[in-house]
């Protein structure tokens, strides 16, 4: 028998569910091969209303939390540890991690393209998995499109570059080229080491696409946050003028954002709506529905293309790789964007548009992101 293939996965998320979802499919599918023996650490914040099944292993180390409004700066959540102390503790459970599970592929979300606040952390961890096993192929495991906006990323390019040069050997980008080229931002050299897998999500959303029935039903997902209360305010403005069409609306929202139970009285009001606070969407759920009124991160605008749910953006104010996303996915007909700004009768077109036209992508959408991973995967040791 094959000895097994170990593969440690080191991710750190900040607050948000996203790179959780998509480490986790990634992993699964690792996992789904015999040949792999798959660890995941996870840095950030645990995800507790999130419990999918697992093949794998996790491990969730003693948690960092960004500092508001910084991409370079954390904090303990634990506000008792002063910074120092859990930074080294981090690095020794790190470490003993390594030691014991010796990889043989070693997976690094985001770092180099973000996560520099933590070099010292991920470094570590490269020299000690080369260290134990000279022959370990360290890969940057990266979403679709990098935060180009963020002058953190501006800032930061040459010390990417430094590190993806002397380190990395091979950058997993989870998109495609056709929609948006990463290795643009890299000479010759560098562009040579990304590979573009396709898009990843769960197998659940791929399967079956068409067996729940479509009636005039639109979901709006909100989150928390600043975002979230900005989207909701817009939409309570579209209802104010339109809350007689035969749609039915159901809401999703998070606990994060100023005026939460006054937004949720307004939006009561309205017999349409159907209020529903922290859901995970599933494929069940979402295939429900025609429309999505939704930001545009990785997961969601993924999600609703494999589920053949039409998505009507509000890009997200705070996040350059949103609107860039927005916008590509707008020019290939994956979505229609909608100003925060723009009127209510501008939406409701726009709806209505969306709930009596067909969906017609401008290219064939790539979802074999996982499977090709796992492939690429086996291919390398």
């Amino acid at each position: 028998m094959s000895q097994k293939k170990k593969v440690l996965i080191y991710f750190y998320h900040c607050g948000t569910f996203g790179h959780t979802r998509r480490v986790f499919n990634i992993a699964q599918e690792l996992a789904s091969d015999p040949l792999n023996e798959v660890l995941v650490i996870s840095g950030g914040e645990g995800t507790p209303f999130y419990k999918p099944t697992m093949q794998f292993e996790l491990i969730q180390i003693p948690a960092l939390v960004p500092n508001v409004d910084s991409f370079a700066g954390y904090r303990p959540k634990m506000k008792s540890i002063p910074i120092d102390a859990l930074l080294k503790w981090r690095q020794v459970l790190l470490k003993e991690c390594v030691v014991n599970f010796v990889p043989d592929i070693l997976i690094l979300e985001m770092f180099p393209f973000d996560r520099l606040g933590l070099e010292k952390e991920f470094t570590e961890l490269i020299h000690t998995s080369r260290n134990l096993n000279p022959k370990v192929k360290v890969i940057s495991s990266v979403r679709d499109i990098p935060e180009t906006e963020n002058t953190y990323w501006k800032h930061h390019q040459d010390r990417t570059r430094e590190i993806l040069d002397k380190e990395i050997d091979l950058v997993l980008v989870h998109g495609m080229k056709d929609i948006f080229d990463y290795s643009q931002f890299f000479k010759n050299e560098l562009a040579a080491k990304f590979q573009y897998t396709g898009y990843v999500v769960a197998p659940e959303f791929r399967e079956n696409c068409h067996s729940y029935p479509k009636r005039q039903n639109a979901l709006l997902s909100a989150g928390g946050g600043k975002d979230a209360q900005n989207m909701l305010t817009f939409f309570i403005k579209y209802l104010e003028s339109y809350c007689h069409r035969n749609i039915s609306w159901t809401v999703l929202m998070g606990d994060y954002f100023h005026d939460q139970d006054k937004t949720e009285l307004r939006l009561m009001k309205y017999p349409n709506v159907d209020i529903q606070k922290n859901v995970i969407i599933e494929d069940r759920l979402l295939r429900n529905y025609n429309i999505h009124l939704c930001m545009s991160g990785y997961n969601t605008l993924v999600e609703n293309i494999a589920t053949g749910v039409k998505s009507i953006v509000c890009a997200r104010t705070t996040s350059g790789e949103q609107k860039i996303r927005s916008t590509v996915f707008n020019e290939h007909h994956l979505c229609k964007v909608v100003s925060l700004d723009s009127s209510a009768e501008d939406l409701d077109n726009i709806i209505n548009t969306e709930l009596n036209t067909p969906y017609y992508p401008k290219l064939k959408f790539n979802l074999d992101g996982a499977s090709t991973t796992r492939d690429l995967i086996a291919s390398l040791v």
